[in-house]
């Protein structure tokens, strides 16, 4: 049975060391179990039980820190790490106790690798990535560096929505797109810091659903441009890329419209991750494709 190792990139860096060093044990983990595994059925059933009890405990752990630095912090992520960390933790309870045995076992590896890296993966390029960069009002910490610098001058944050000239990659469709989705996150912002609006969460909804319909365009073309230059990231890209899609996706149009007193605060802190998120990812990502472009 032949399984790829799965590399920690710098794509998955926080700029925190210790979780950046606690993800790369994770990873170890099931490398680990990769190099064991044999063509001997029995054998992988016995490797996959002993990783996924060290991976369970480590993960533990590891969770353990984060949510202890995130706590620390006040940061507004915090509570949804919590419930994807439990889920995490039962599903590799789940995986412990399957009724594993020779006849379906170089499947039943196969898709727990594949589930595990996936989720690391996954939760580190649309979570972790933000842990440390959103303040305590939800909005990206000035840090001179990959933070999005914010005024606050009206006490709302709306600069963080507009597109500033260190967003530009130097790539002109790339910039125009970007461009086009800070417009979207702040048309939806103002809808949502807006006092008295009629009806505005219907046309809330509306623009995240453009939103993720321009995301997944934006994405492609990208993508696309990155392959006709040969770009060596490409692949990190399309995993932060899914990863951003897949956080969109996951909003649940039907529980925001059944909030009732929490809903302003959940859709605030909803738009300040979101455009958190696209600006770290263009300062720390997309800069360099404008980069190799020029080299």
């Amino acid at each position: 049975m032949e399984i790829s190792m799965y590399e920690f990139t710098d794509d998955c860096l926080t700029g925190n060391k210790q979780i950046d060093d606690e993800h790369r044990m994770l990873f170890q983990i099931i490398n680990e179990a990769v190099a064991l595994s044999s063509e001997k059925d029995a054998d992988n059933v016995i490797i996959m039980k002993s990783m996924l009890a060290k991976l369970r405990d480590y993960a533990e752990v590891h969770f353990a820190h984060e949510e202890e630095y995130m706590e620390k912090t006040s940061d507004p992520e915090l509570a949804r790490q919590r419930i994807e960390h439990a889920s995490f933790v039962k599903k590799v309870d789940e995986m412990r106790g399957a009724d594993i045995d020779a006849s379906n076992a170089q499947e039943a590896v196969k898709d727990m690798l594949s589930y595990l890296i996936k989720w690391l993966y996954t939760h580190i390029l649309s979570s972790d990535m933000m842990i440390g960069k959103l303040g305590n009002d939800g909005e990206p910490e000035k840090d001179g560096t990959d933070a999005c610098e914010s005024s606050k001058a009206d006490g709302k944050g709306s600069e963080m929505f507009v597109f500033a000239d260190r967003f530009r990659t130097g790539i002109e469709f790339v910039d125009d797109e970007h461009r086009k989705l800070f417009e979207i996150m702040a048309e939806a912002n103002e809808l949502i810091r807006a006092d008295f609006l009629h009806d505005k969460y219907d046309r809330i909804m509306h623009i995240l659903e453009e939103l993720e319909e321009y995301t997944r365009h934006h994405f492609a073309d990208e993508e696309e441009y990155m392959e006709q230059i040969g770009y060596p990231e490409l692949e990190a890209q399309k995993r932060a890329h899914a990863a951003f899609v897949e956080r969109l996706v996951e909003i649940d149009f039907n529980d925001i419209e059944a909030m009732d007193n929490n809903q302003q605060e959940y859709l605030t802190e909803l738009m300040d991750f979101l455009v958190g998120w696209l600006t770290n990812h263009i300062l720390k990502a997309d800069m360099k494709i404008g980069e190799y472009v020029k080299r």
